[in-house]
């Protein structure tokens, strides 16, 4: 799932990460079957990735589903979430994801393809073996 094939000119070289699930900013009690992660930051600043993980277990915890990121997005500025395949994350509507100006996490929502109705998705949502893969890019 690499970001890129060959070398692009000015960026840096992959760096890997593993990606964070929170469920109202806690992680205790979850744990993974797997996961993984890369990035590279190109010469505009801009930071590129990729994710997936494979819970074995959401803990405990309630409240909003969000995954953290190695870096932040640059303060007033907004990045972009692609999401891959996913199992077992209930979504009524059509499931999105966004990641805010001066955050590393992605916030998680249920939202109808106008952006109507978005309610953000929760920890309860998830079953313990969810997966999810993500691309995203921002601005540093």
């Amino acid at each position: 799932m690499a970001i890129y094939t060959e070398k692009t000119p000015g960026a840096q070289a992959e760096q890997s990460f593993l990606p964070v699930a929170k469920g109202n900013g806690v992680t205790t009690g979850i744990t993974y079957t797997s996961r993984s992660g890369g990035f590279v930051i190109d010469a505009n600043n801009i930071c590129r990735g990729w994710g997936k993980m494979v819970l074995s277990s959401k803990g405990a915890q309630t409240g909003d589903f969000t995954i953290d990121l190695p870096l932040a997005v640059k303060s007033g500025a907004v990045g972009q979430v692609v999401i891959g395949a996913r199992t077992k994350i209930v979504a009524t509507k059509q499931l999105t994801a966004k990641l805010a100006g001066g955050s590393n996490s992605i916030v998680f929502a249920d939202a109808l393809l106008d952006g109507t109705a978005s309610t953000t998705t929760k920890i309860a949502d998830l079953s313990d073996d969810s997966s999810v893969e993500f691309t995203f890019a921002f601005p540093l």
